[in-house]
């Protein structure tokens, strides 16, 4: 599980419960969406409330895990090994897969105009 805690009191908000192992997180950049990564696939959390938005059933790469979300959660980005795996938060389409011809991928970032890696 992943634990939401309030920074100035130290209070537990949400425990948010992923479906087996959390192998990676990353947090909107306007703070009010978590997605998860692991073994039951990728999770969109809504942070404030605690609830899940979206389940999407896939494997990331275990060798270097690696999720983003985009700012208000449009889009989900995974590393899925050789690919950058781009879903849509609203309904968990896959849109995109972006193939990396030099091998695995090591690392990827959303940048913060939100339509560039």
């Amino acid at each position: 599980a992943v634990v939401v805690v309030n920074a100035s009191s130290g209070r537990q908000l949400h425990s948010l419960r992923h479906d087996g192992s959390v192998l990676c997180m990353e947090v909107s950049p306007c703070g009010g969406k978590v997605v998860t990564a692991g073994d039951g696939g990728l999770f969109l959390w809504n942070a404030v409330t605690g609830a899940l938005d979206l389940h999407i059933g896939v494997q990331v790469a275990r060798r270097r895990p690696r999720v983003e979300v985009s700012r208000g959660g449009a889009k989900i980005l995974a590393n899925m090994g050789r690919s950058i795996s781009v879903w849509e938060g609203g309904t968990g389409e896959l849109s995109r897969a972006i193939i990396m011809d030099s091998g695995d991928v090591a690392d990827f970032a959303i940048l913060p105009d939100g339509r560039r890696l």
